[in-house]
């Protein structure tokens, strides 16, 4: 069994064309205990959670889907509001707006409104795994793992917390994956007489 999915695994690597990894960006904590964010923020009612922010210790990053709620229910305005496509800090060879698009509809709260930053891409830092471990080492936010296949497929995950060796299941419920479907060429019309190829 072991050396059935060995040879499964070692298929799927070598169809690997290119990997990128997006962090998302949370906000960021100065040390006077006011938030400073380097995140977009859809909205005056984000905007004014931003200057009212505070935290009670440095470490402590608030979940601004809980803080936004709070703030909409107090407003009377709508929870159930549409966030544009994150923007991306870096540039993506393979995460297209079309993409980005479809991935924030099912996109978890903790992850909705935010940039995301281009943490690593094998065309930028070639393909070693250990490379993209070490910049995932200061992560402590979501993060987005988008693949290319050989055949052009585009697939990946969302993860909870950064990725990083370990002997035991870590993350939340709030990981997901994900595949878009490639849009065919459309083919020509064969006559109904003709000779099947």
């Amino acid at each position: 069994m072991l050396r059935f999915v060995r040879r499964v695994v070692r298929r799927i690597v070598e169809k690997i064309r290119k990997v990128e990894l997006f962090m998302v960006n949370v906000i960021a904590v100065q040390r006077r205990g006011t938030i400073h964010s380097i995140c977009s923020k859809p909205g005056d009612t984000l905007r004014y959670l931003r200057r009212r922010a505070t935290i009670h210790s440095i470490h402590e990053v608030l979940s601004m889907s809980d803080e936004l709620r709070r703030a909409l229910y107090s407003s009377g305005a709508s929870v159930d509001m549409e966030f544009s496509p994150p923007d991306l800090i870096g540039t993506s060879e393979i995460f297209t707006m079309e993409h980005r698009e479809k991935l924030c509809t099912v996109l978890p709260a903790r992850a909705q409104g935010y940039m995301w930053s281009l943490a690593f891409s094998t065309s930028q830092h070639g393909f070693s795994l250990a490379s993209m471990y070490r910049k995932m080492q200061r992560v402590d936010s979501p993060v987005l793992l988008v693949i290319q296949d050989t055949d052009n497929n585009v697939f990946g995950a969302l993860t909870s917390c950064a990725l990083h060796p370990s002997e035991h299941f870590y993350g939340t419920g709030e990981s997901l994956l994900f595949s878009f479907q490639r849009v065919s060429a459309p083919t020509s019309p064969r006559r109904a007489d003709a000779d099947p190829p």
